[in-house]
């Protein structure tokens, strides 16, 4: 039987289009301790002072980018999304790394959300449907600037131009 050890690196980066809602990056790393699988049907829960609130993935487009105060960017394309790469075969001992956007609805701010107290989960199912779960609970410093490299989660760093 397939066995994931599924894990949450990092969230931040978050971004407001319009200022209408809440999206977060999420970076996740998935190693398989058993048979070869896929990995698939991933979700995303916000807890919110202790209630849970469906956080619906945002499909990752080629060129979505986190800008961040110091005008650095990270920019990601649609092939860095964890369920693009978990679609193909993961083999016994391999570990996958990508990223998730979910969107946290109710919130139109980072500083709104990141705060001590609330957290994030995110779910996924092996092909034969065990459903596999991580959280992240948030530290109360604000919304992460994300520009650690993962090795194997893609993505690029845009320095700010001189």
């Amino acid at each position: 039987m397939p066995d994931f050890d599924l894990r949450i690196e990092a969230s931040g980066g978050a971004f407001t289009p319009q200022g209408t809602t809440l999206f977060v990056f999420v970076t996740l790393r998935i190693l398989n301790r058993g048979f070869p699988s896929i990995a698939w049907e991933f979700g995303g829960t916000a807890i919110v002072g202790g209630v849970r609130r469906e956080a619906p993935l945002h499909y990752l487009k080629d060129d979505t980018t986190m800008q961040f105060d110091d005008g650095t960017k990270f920019v990601l394309q649609a092939r860095d999304a964890i369920y693009e790469k978990g679609l193909t075969r993961i083999d016994t001992g391999v570990l996958i790394r990508g990223w998730l956007v979910l969107e946290i609805p109710g919130f139109t701010k980072p500083e709104e959300f990141f705060v001590h107290g609330n957290s994030l989960e995110v779910t996924c199912k092996d092909y034969l449907g065990k459903v596999y779960v991580d959280s992240q609970e948030l530290t109360g410093k604000g919304a992460r600037r994300i520009d650690r490299y993962f090795p194997g989660s893609g993505g690029e760093i845009v320095p700010p131009c001189a």
